[in-house]
């Protein structure tokens, strides 16, 4: 440009003149300032709302830009301020998705296999000190595997030593109870009864240790107090069978997500199916929804299966044959009749007890 021409010459102010005389767009201000906001809080869900303002502003102040450029800048900040609310509104999106049911379903999952292997691993330790047999009191022959109303659930004081109780003879109310079996672990001080419960259980609330008298429990006092079976531990003769002792094998399930009752709930469930079932939610555990179960092994790993067939030999760890063999689709679900396991060599007929009566909320 001729440097004789005046500062109005054709209507065009000089480039410093126009840098002097323009203003920053004050919107697009806004919108970088609300985008840094939106993106901080997006973490925790409600960065959507200045983000989508964000992007708003951002938008008018790029058109404005545009046709005003001689005028107002700011063009970069309206960029940014567009950029951060984008990023503000995803992330506060995937946040809400994230804590939606299905999220807290594979959370309660992780919960439950946590829970199962502290217990697994406590029955590993009581194992080292008791003759390598997981926690077991005296066999005596009862009709109901599943627990029972006669069960001594009535506390002793503290001042008696719990290994000297005669409750836990041979001949007391407790001997033969599968669940007296894993109190053991709550009255040594192995797990707390806060570990027996599964936070997707309906029906639960974790069991006491004393009652208000300072007099120590030596058995859950109720059904609701339970959330995991355990693997019947006697053969038909008494004996402490192979399978509940310490032998570090990864293929025996000894705990596992309760299962159901057969023929309870809605629709009934069939944990006895003569093949496998087309839908698998009618032969899970109703912990998480039927989607399947959290499982500890012997050797104290943890699993979350889909189905109950996963004993050795595909044996179904909701049923016992009464034979020599294991059962897969067939068997018998442990009720109120007496168990008699038939053999005491692998494949071993592993049967968890107890069973949720999902229409009563009891054993």
């Amino acid at each position: 440009m001729d440097a004789s021409l005046g500062s109005g010459a054709r209507g065009f102010l000089p480039v410093e003149n126009r840098l002097a005389s323009a203003r920053r767009s004050k919107l697009a201000t806004v919108a970088m300032v609300l985008g840094i906001v939106g993106a901080a809080t997006s973490f925790i869900g409600v960065g959507i709302l200045p983000g989508v303002v964000a992007v708003v502003c951002s938008l008018v102040a790029s058109a404005r830009i545009r046709r005003r450029p001689h005028v107002i800048f700011g063009d970069r900040q309206a960029n940014w301020g567009g950029v951060l609310g984008c990023v503000a509104c995803a992330a506060a999106v995937i946040v809400i998705m994230q804590s939606n049911v299905p999220h807290r379903g594979i959370s309660t999952r992780t919960y439950c296999m946590a829970n199962l292997r502290g217990i697994a691993s406590s029955m590993n330790v009581y194992a080292t000190e008791n003759d390598d047999a997981f926690p077991v009191l005296p066999y005596a022959p009862y009709s109901v595997a599943n627990g029972s109303p006669s069960l001594d659930m009535t506390p002793v004081s503290n001042t008696i030593p719990i290994s000297g109780n005669a409750i836990w003879s041979s001949t007391g109310t407790l001997a033969g109870s599968p669940m007296a079996n894993m109190w053991l672990l709550v009255n040594y001080n192995y797990v707390t009864p806060k570990q027996f419960i599964c936070k997707s259980d309906p029906f639960v609330n974790a069991a006491a240790l004393v009652e208000a008298s300072g007099s120590v429990y030596l058995n859950f006092q109720r059904a609701d107090q339970l959330s995991y079976a355990f693997a019947y531990p006697y053969t038909k003769e008494g004996k402490v069978g192979a399978w509940w002792k310490d032998g570090g094998d990864g293929t025996v399930p000894i705990a596992s997500d309760m299962p159901p009752v057969n023929g309870t709930g809605s629709p009934p469930r069939n944990v006895t199916p003569g093949a496998l079932p087309t839908d698998l939610k009618v032969w899970n555990s109703a912990n998480h929804d039927f989607e399947g179960q959290a499982v500890a092994f012997n050797d104290g790993h943890a699993e979350f299966v889909r189905r109950p067939d996963v004993g050795q030999s595909n044996d179904n760890m909701f049923t016992y044959t009464g034979r020599k063999s294991v059962s897969q689709f067939g068997g018998m679900q442990p009720g109120f009749s007496a168990i008699e396991i038939g053999t005491d060599v692998p494949p071993y007929d592993i049967v968890v007890v107890p069973a949720r009566n999902l229409n009563t909320g009891g054993f």
